[in-house]
């Protein structure tokens, strides 16, 4: 049995005529006939009713038209899958990231590609969740670690990592001494966050208890940080973002009782066809950043 029977039985379904099937396929009618002649012997059923005029599929015909299209497309897929194969892996690999994430993250993600992708060039674009996905779309970028929820049906999203959220403040702040930062606040204070974090929280009711008392800044993490420096205001960080911190006069305390968190996921197009390839990707992450970040809060 050989693709291209099932080629010439696909387009007997699709012309409804053995003459146009045969020209479509690029062969003789009475070449298309044998073949198909042949993979009904292949098979051991009878997939064309000849007692008929035109074609008319039998009960077993029909059902193995719907296989036979899975088959194609999955063809369709290595075929695709081979010619890629000559862009990347070995080829270029276009990453993406969200910016509350892309400067802490994309040094370790490079170390752990070159290792999956050894003949790689990997390039890695910073824009917002909404850009990225655009790009993935387009296949402009292959892959993307953003944080979840997507709600897009066209991309397929692997879990990387949970990441908690500190609190950063001055070193002259009343509470610096302390072990960890007590959530929620009194009514009257209120805890910085930028508009890009607030959307990153996990949906449950702590969070939202949270991030009621909080006033949101439509600026970076930096901006965040230069303020909590400067004056007696607290700020959210992503735990990442505070690791390895070169900025004087902060400090990064853990929550209590609980921690807000943010996850953090890998996604990629649907029907990529590497997309194996990057689900091993995103368990050399996960594993990577889940010591990283039980590592520092031990």
């Amino acid at each position: 049995m050989r693709v291209r029977d099932l080629e010439y039985l696909y387009a007997l379904a699709r012309y409804k005529h053995f003459q146009k099937a045969a020209d479509a396929c690029n062969v003789s009618q009475p070449t298309l006939s044998a073949q198909v002649r042949k993979l009904e012997s292949d098979l051991g059923i009878t997939l064309i009713n000849r007692q008929v005029r035109g074609v008319k599929f039998t009960a077993q015909g029909i059902e193995a038209l719907s296989q036979i299209e899975v088959i194609l497309s999955e063809v369709k897929s290595l075929k695709h899958m081979a010619e890629e194969s000559k862009k990347y892996p070995s080829g270029v690999l276009n990453i993406g990231s969200v910016p509350t994430l892309a400067p802490y993250i994309f040094g370790d993600i490079e170390m752990i590609c070159r290792e999956r992708f050894p003949k790689t060039e990997f390039k890695f674009h910073e824009a917002s969740k909404e850009k990225l996905v655009a790009l993935l779309d387009h296949d402009i970028i292959q892959v993307a670690i953003i944080t979840s929820p997507i709600n897009n049906n066209d991309v397929v999203e692997f879990p990387v990592f949970e990441e908690p959220y500190v609190i950063g403040l001055s070193t002259k702040h009343p509470s610096v001494s302390h072990d960890k930062f007590k959530l929620p606040l009194p009514r009257n204070e209120k805890i910085m966050i930028t508009e890009s974090l607030f959307a990153e929280t996990l949906d449950d009711t702590f969070a939202q208890t949270v991030l009621n008392a909080t006033k949101i800044m439509p600026n970076t993490l930096e901006t965040a940080r230069y303020i909590v420096t400067h004056s007696q205001n607290v700020s959210f960080f992503p735990l990442l973002s505070s690791i390895d911190e070169k900025v004087k006069n902060i400090r990064y305390l853990r929550t209590h009782p609980e921690e807000l968190r943010r996850r953090v996921v890998l996604i990629c197009r649907r029907g990529d066809p590497f997309r194996r390839r990057f689900e091993q990707l995103r368990e050399d992450l996960s594993a990577a950043f889940s010591r990283k970040i039980t590592g520092h809060l031990q």
